[in-house]
C-alpha cells in the first residue's frame, strides 16, 4: 500500500490560493488517516507555456520523483482534469525509456484517482487558444508565470481538443497494447486507475457560462470523455471486402467509473461541497478507493462505483439525466499516410420498404452527427459525441423493423493518379443473419475506430510488364 500521495492540477491551475481545494483535498484525506500531511506532494507545471509539451513535463517528473522520493517507494496519484494526460504521459514515457535502456520494468504508481480528467477531450481547448483565451489567460489568471504573458500553452491545448492525434497515440500505448493499467503486466503488479466524472455544468447564466456547459460535459471536459472503459477496433477496406477486427482487451476490463450529479468540473474536487462525502459522495468514494489494495478488491470495487453511479443517475434533472458515448475515429490508407478529407455517412437498409429507409436513416444520421469535431491539427482525426437517449430510440425503431446500418467511408483522392475505394459496412444488423456482434451501444465511453482505407495506384504510377513492347 502506497503511503505517498502526489497532487497533479489540471490546465491553467495551481495551489497559490490559501483556501484552494486541493490543500482542503489534502485536509481531508490526512484527517481521515489516509495519508500523512509531510507525504503529500504537488506537482506544479507549466500548462501556459506555448512551447511546452506533455512529453516534457513527462520528463521533468520523471527526474523529480527519482531525485525526491525515496527509491523503490510506490505512491498514489491524485489528479484533476488535465493532469491525467500528464501522469499517463509520464507512466508511458519512463516505460519507453526504461525498455529503451534495458532497465528493470517498474510500476511507480499503485492508484491513480483521477477527478474529471481530460482522459478524452474538452470543447473549450480550442477556444483558449484564441485571442480572446490568450487575453483572460494574461489578466484573469493569478497563475500564470511572467514568462507567459500572452500564451496559453498552445501544444498543451491541442492535445486536449476533442480527437486529438495525442490523445489517440497515448491510449494505443496505455490502454490498447502492454498496459500497466491490466493484470498481465511483465512487473507482476499494476496500477489501478479510479475515475471520478462531475455529472452537471457551472451554475450560472452568463453567456461565457452558457457556452460552456455544452450538453454531456461538466462544462469543461466530455463526461463519456472521462472513462477509461475504452474499446478500440480497425477496420479495414481492401477489394476483398472490409474486415472489422477488435483489439483485445489487455487492460482490467471493468476499470472503476462514476458520474456525480451536484457537482461540476471545479467543485467535485471540494470537500466543502454539499454532498461530498455522502453516501453517494466522491470523498465517499474516494476513501474506499484508497482502501483497495489487491486485484481482488480493485475488481470488486467497479460494482461499487457503477451502484453509486446510478444511484447518483436516478436523482439527476433535465440534460444532466442523459448519458453519452463517443466515437473517436482515426482514417489512414493502407500506405500508412493519414487521409484528412473523408466523410462518413450512414444509411439504414430495411428489406423491401425503401421510405422507412430513409427515415430511418435520417434519424440515424441525425443522431450520430449530433456533435462533430474535427482537430485542428489533423483533419483525418475526428471525433462524434452521441446523445444515447436518442440514438437508443432510433435502433429500437431498427430492429423492429429488422434492419441494417451501413457506414459508408468516402476519401477524397490526394492526387490525380491515386486514389481510394469507397468502403461500406455493416455497423448494426437486426435482419437475424450476423453472427454475434459487440454491443454497438457502451455508454459513458470512448470507442476508438482505425479506419484503414484500400489505395489505390494507377497505371501511370508503377506498372509490371511481361515485355517492353
Amino acid at each position: 500500500m502506497a503511503s505517498h500521495l502526489i497532487i497533479v492540477h489540471g490546465y491553467s491551475d495551481g495551489y497559490l490560493k490559501k483556501d484552494g481545494s486541493f490543500k482542503k483535498l489534502r485536509a481531508f484525506l490526512v484527517k481521515n488517516k489516509r495519508y500523512s500531511s509531510n507525504k503529500v506532494h504537488f506537482v506544479e507545471y507549466s500548462s501556459m507555456d506555448d512551447r511546452a509539451t506533455y512529453e516534457d513535463f513527462a520528463d521533468k517528473l520523471n527526474s523529480d520523483f527519482e531525485k525526491k522520493i525515496p527509491k523503490g517507494t510506490r505512491v498514489d496519484i491524485l489528479c484533476h482534469s488535465t493532469g491525467a494526460l500528464v501522469t499517463r504521459i509520464w507512466l508511458a514515457s519512463r516505460r519507453r525509456r526504461q525498455r529503451e535502456r534495458g532497465q528493470a520494468l517498474d510500476i511507480p504508481v499503485d492508484r491513480i484517482f483521477m477527478f474529471a480528467p481530460a482522459n478524452f477531450g474538452s470543447d473549450l481547448a480550442r477556444m483558449g487558444q484564441s485571442f480572446l483565451g490568450k487575453t483572460k489567460s494574461t489578466f484573469f489568471n493569478r497563475n500564470i508565470k511572467k514568462g507567459n504573458r500572452w500564451e496559453s500553452g498552445k501544444v498543451v491545448l491541442q492535445g486536449l481538443e476533442p480527437a486529438s492525434p495525442f490523445q489517440w497515440d497515448l491510449s494505443m500505448v496505455d490502454l490498447h497494447e502492454e498496459t500497466y493499467f491490466g493484470p498481465h503486466d511483465p512487473t507482476g503488479q499494476m496500477c489501478k486507475p479510479f475515475v471520478f466524472a462531475a455529472g452537471e455544468g457551472y451554475p450560472g447564466q452568463s453567456k461565457i457560462i452558457r457556452k460552456r456547459n455544452k450538453p454531456g460535459t461538466d462544462g469543461t471536459v466530455r463526461i463519456c470523455g472521462t472513462d477509461m472503459n475504452t474499446r478500440k477496433c480497425t477496420l479495414f477496406f481492401s477489394e476483398a471486402g472490409p474486415v472489422l477486427s477488435w483489439k483485445k482487451e489487455v487492460k482490467c476490463s471493468a476499470i472503476p467509473f462514476a458520474v456525480f450529479q451536484g457537482v461540476n468540473h471545479g467543485s467535485i474536487l471540494s470537500p466543502d461541497h454539499n454532498g461530498f462525502d455522502g453516501p453517494d459522495g466522491p470523498g465517499t468514494l474516494l476513501l474506499k478507493a484508497t482502501r483497495v489494495t489487491s486485484e481482488a478488491q480493485y475488481t470488486a470495487s467497479f460494482k461499487v462505483f457503477n451502484q453509486a453511479s446510478e444511484n447518483n443517475y436516478a436523482v439527476a434533472k433535465g440534460e444532466n439525466a442523459d448519458r453519452y458515448q463517443q466515437f473517436f475515429f482515426k482514417v489512414r490508407d493502407d500506405a500508412g499516410f493519414n487521409v484528412e478529407d473523408f466523410f462518413v455517412d450512414f444509411s439504414v437498409v430495411v428489406p423491401a420498404d425503401r421510405s422507412t429507409s430513409r427515415t430511418l436513416s435520417r434519424q440515424f444520421d441525425e443522431a450520430f452527427e449530433e456533435r462533430v469535431t474535427v482537430h485542428s491539427q489533423d483533419r483525418s482525426h475526428r471525433a462524434f459525441l452521441i446523445n444515447l437517449k436518442n440514438l437508443h430510440q432510433t435502433l429500437r425503431d431498427i430492429k423492429k423493423q429488422k434492419g441494417k446500418v451501413i457506414l459508408k467511408i468516402t476519401a477524397k483522392k490526394p492526387y490525380d493518379e491515386v486514389s481510394y475505394d469507397d468502403g461500406d459496412f455493416v455497423v448494426y444488423d437486426a435482419s437475424g443473419t450476423a453472427g454475434k456482434q459487440p454491443d454497438f451501444i457502451f455508454e459513458n465511453t470512448t470507442t476508438l475506430i482505425e479506419v484503414v482505407m484500400n489505395r489505390r495506384q494507377s497505371d501511370e504510377i508503377l506498372r509490371l510488364r511481361k515485355t517492353l513492347s
